[in-house]
């Protein structure tokens, strides 16, 4: 296997910068402060987002304040319509990537292609990418039938249950770009592209992956699903650092989100 997938490394084909994690180690602390800057901008950009989506479905409550219903689950299931997600979701999403290569750029001097975003990849990485995607969904699937078998049934993820509220066509497009476009292009390039790769300059490759996939666990806020979302993390940092390309673990991590949410589309009585 490992030979077959170094045949399909565009280092095979041609020549290309090294990836980050091979070359010279980059500062901790301005690793961090990246971390930092990008993550705080992109929960502002998210809350400032809802608040403008809040507001509009309540356009009275500047004065008169919102009832504690406003805020039930129920409730906010109800507000975050395809066309909301979409607007909170890219618009969050795209300061995280582009805050990550700014100043992956200005302070690290960390160009896109040495982060895995050079050369587009040759058509059977993308296809590796799609199964590696497609058998990570399979073993988080397990996981969580594995966590349920021990600590018992958990209630469902918040997204699944929002995506399963949305019908149509239309919808189901928004929601693709929403999870299966702009969130696995920013989180790859945060979490892979600069947290694991940043982590293996210093330890050994299986520890940077596992770290960083206790991070990606993390950063979801969803404590029912933080072991499987883990497992993703941890074969997505393996896919990128297989192939050297965040182009085929956005792929991987594109492909997990569309699983899931065409089955969110197709049998919402499965997340309810």
């Amino acid at each position: 296997m490992d030979d077959a997938i170094d045949q399909l490394t565009p280092a095979a084909a041609a020549p290309l910068p090294p990836p980050a994690f091979s070359g010279t180690r980059w500062n901790g602390w301005i690793i961090l402060g990246i971390g930092a800057i990008a993550l705080t901008a992109f929960l502002l950009v998210q809350i400032v987002a809802f608040t403008i989506i809040l507001m509009k479905a309540h356009p009275g409550a500047i004065v008169s304040g919102l009832s504690p219903k406003a805020f039930s689950q129920a409730a906010l299931i109800k507000l975050i319509t395809a066309k909301n997600l979409w607007f909170m979701t890219v618009s969050s999403e795209i300061v995280l990537a582009a805050l990550t290569l700014l100043l992956a750029r200005v302070w690290l001097g960390a160009a896109a292609s040495t982060l895995g975003l050079g050369r587009a990849p040759a058509i059977a990485l993308i296809a590796f990418g799609v199964a590696a995607g497609g058998l990570l969904f399979v073993a988080s699937g397990l996981t969580e039938k594995a966590q349920t078998l021990i600590f018992g049934p958990e209630p469902p993820q918040i997204q699944a249950l929002l995506l399963a509220q949305h019908k149509g066509g239309f919808n189901f497009l928004l929601d693709l770009m929403s999870v299966s476009i702009a969130a696995p292009f920013a989180e790859e390039t945060f979490f892979r592209g600069l947290v694991f790769t940043g982590l293996a300059q210093r330890i050994h490759v299986v520890w940077a992956a596992v770290i960083s996939a206790l991070l990606f666990g993390l950063a979801h806020f969803e404590p029912y699903s933080f072991f499987p979302i883990f497992v993703i993390g941890l074969g997505l940092a393996f896919v990128y650092y297989r192939t050297r390309s965040l182009w085929v673990s956005m792929c991987a991590h594109a492909t997990v989100n569309a699983i899931s949410l065409a089955i969110a589309y197709l049998f919402p009585q499965l997340v309810k």
